[in-house]
């Protein structure tokens, strides 16, 4: 996420609506996530009818917890970076090299005086 900085200084600079900007950071992770469960389901389907004689109930109960737990665990994942990278003043994300998101200045309520000399008041 941290290389996505600059892709999403950009695109507040530009004036993306928030909904529309979560909706494009969460889209590919869960994307793979939902491939991966889907994967996962089919091979324990054929696995289960080859191995046991058929689907049980608590089997496909077993996929559907599992299938909410990774969505969770995806979206967690993804939530610090991307609250990390919404913070970051769109200006200086513009300027930030692509891989250095350290040098990035986060979004203050300092008043202007406190700003360092480099920094446009």
């Amino acid at each position: 996420m941290s290389r996505r900085t600059r892709e999403i200084g950009i695109r507040v600079a530009l004036g993306a609506k928030p909904r529309s900007l979560l909706l494009a950071i969460f889209r590919r992770p869960l994307v793979q996530v939902g491939l991966g469960v889907l994967a996962g389901a089919y091979l324990l389907g054929v696995l289960s009818n080859w191995i046991f004689g058929g689907i049980t109930l608590g089997r496909v109960l077993l996929v559907a917890v599992y299938a909410l737990v990774m969505a969770g665990v995806c979206l967690l994942a993804c939530v610090v970076p991307t609250r990390r990278a919404l913070g970051v003043e769109p200006a200086h994300a513009l300027r930030a090299d692509g891989g250095q998101s350290d040098k990035v200045h986060r979004c203050s309520n300092t008043p202007s005086s406190h700003r360092p000399d480099h920094l446009p008041r």
